[in-house]
């Protein structure tokens, strides 16, 4: 027989004999278990209340320091405040899909591209979007691109018909092949074309759209023709090799780089506005040319003698296309100026 007085390392503890009382040890146990689970289901039943997440902050609270931050230019921060607000409110499914996408787009303006690339399939992955779709494959592929993942890159756009057609529209001859991605006639045509429009849209973007879209037609029309093709691919295979490699090289991390796309960055879309701005804005009419043809006929005098309207009419035509876009450029700069509380301290430039 056992000797009961010898203990055991797995045996309970011994009844409290002293008052009486057995199996007290285990009902403290037992209080101490209930009131950690009540502290418990009052702390989550607040987070519950608040509508915050790790940050304490209520779902409001979290959607207005998104867009503080986006305001502020500072993506990546807004991109956590909006994935903050997802993970405490959760919105419905559309909602949602809208969200990812814009948390998408801030890590890859923040060059996060693998976050980048999970926001956006998120929001595939919730609801398919009509008025997303194009651009979430746009995205995603030049997500792939910057991450050297060109394999991952044929992939998607094989998958995704939208942007597949973009590549191989029509069925057209094989042109050139760099691994599994084939560049037809048509996919060329249309790569040349959309590095016409990025020229002009650069060098002439002061034209009307008439006259921008007969200068496109005429680079085009002199482009496609016999032989110049040839050039055109050359160049585009040879790009996209050594674009390929300084992927692989992360030449884009470096931060001279970033430094130089950014400021391009503000450039390009400077411009871009001031354009859209001049096109909503800027109207001129038979009356406004005559009134400017009458106030400054010395302006069209050609060999000391005045010229009559009908000759000089484009000459009037460009003057005036040129001061009203100044006005407006005016216009638009003192708009800005006061949105944007700008002080410039002349007096302390220095100088003479």
């Amino acid at each position: 027989m056992r000797d009961s007085s010898s203990g055991s390392p797995f045996s309970l503890p011994p009844r409290d004999r002293q008052n009486g009382r057995p199996g007290r040890t285990v009902v403290a146990i037992v209080v101490a278990l209930v009131a950690i689970t009540l502290a418990l289901g009052l702390f989550f039943a607040g987070k519950k209340e608040g509508g915050g997440a790790s940050s304490g902050l209520s779902g409001k609270k979290l959607q207005e320091l998104a867009l503080k931050f986006e305001e502020q230019k500072l993506d990546g921060a807004a991109a956590r405040a909006w994935t903050e607000y997802l993970e405490s409110v959760r919105p419905g499914g559309d909602e949602a899909a809208r969200i990812w996408f814009r948390v998408g787009k801030l890590y890859q303006d923040a060059s996060d591209f693998e976050r980048a690339l999970e926001a956006y399939y998120r929001s595939e992955a919730i609801a398919k979007l009509d008025e997303l779709e194009p651009e979430i494959s746009k995205r995603a592929a030049d997500c792939l691109e910057a991450l050297g993942k060109f394999a991952a890159l044929n992939y998607e756009l094989e998958s995704r018909t939208a942007v597949a057609k973009t590549d191989s529209s029509g069925g057209g001859d094989v042109l050139a092949e760099i691994g599994t991605w084939k560049i037809t006639r048509a996919g060329l045509d249309q790569m040349i074309e959309a590095e016409i429009d990025a020229q002009l849209s650069q060098l002439a973007s002061g034209l009307a759209p008439a006259e921008r879209q007969m200068q496109k037609q005429k680079l085009l029309d002199g482009v496609l023709k016999q032989g110049e093709r040839e050039k055109w691919l050359q160049r585009f295979v040879a790009e996209e090799m050594l674009y390929r490699r300084a992927g692989e090289m992360k030449l884009a991390d470096e931060p001279s780089f970033r430094t130089l796309t950014r400021s391009l960055e503000r450039q390009i879309l400077a411009q871009k506005l001031l354009d859209q701005e001049l096109a909503k804005r800027v109207t001129i009419t038979p009356d406004d040319l005559k009134m400017y043809y009458e106030a400054h006929k010395d302006q069209f005098k050609k060999d000391g003698k005045e010229q009559p309207f009908d000759k000089v009419e484009g000459d009037v035509s460009a003057a005036v296309k040129m001061q009203k876009e100044m006005e407006v450029q005016q216009q638009l700069l003192g708009e800005l100026k006061d949105r944007y509380n700008v002080v410039i301290h002349t007096s302390k430039l220095g100088g003479k």
